[in-house]
């Protein structure tokens, strides 16, 4: 065989026009999907940017709160400072020393990329070999 029939050139030809089709649904869905991620990448680093807010606002309370026991303490006499009362004491501050208030940070996917046309790569193919 040196050259495709004319059924064969019509398949080819029929693929192609497929292929194109698949493809443009493909590219369009693809674009349609990475929209919507942005659009729910605003609204997540919004939501999280707020948080993050919150819990800055809760660290900075904890850590006043630890400084004024720790003032409170440094205050107490060292009789006091044996006691059952100063145990208890440092175990509740320590409660509060210990809490994890860390900034949450996302990792977000990828968009998604378009695959290249295979139509063209079927198109440039030829139809009868070359004398």
């Amino acid at each position: 065989m040196k050259k495709l029939t004319k059924t064969q050139e019509k398949e080819k030809a029929d693929l192609s026009s497929e292929l194109f089709d698949a493809h443009a649904e493909v590219e369009a869905a693809i674009n349609k999907f990475n929209a919507a991620l942005d659009a729910a990448k605003e609204e997540v680093e919004t939501a999280v940017n707020a948080y993050n807010e919150k819990l800055s606002g809760a660290r900075t309370f904890c850590e006043q709160l630890v400084s004024d026991m720790e003032n409170y303490e440094g205050e107490r006499s060292d009789k006091w400072l044996e006691s059952d009362a100063a145990s208890a004491f440092q175990d509740w501050k320590s409660e509060w020393e210990q809490i994890e208030l860390d900034d949450f940070e996302v990792e977000f996917p990828e968009p998604l990329e378009v695959p290249e046309n295979p139509q063209e790569a079927l198109d440039a193919l030829p139809d009868e070999a070359s004398s």
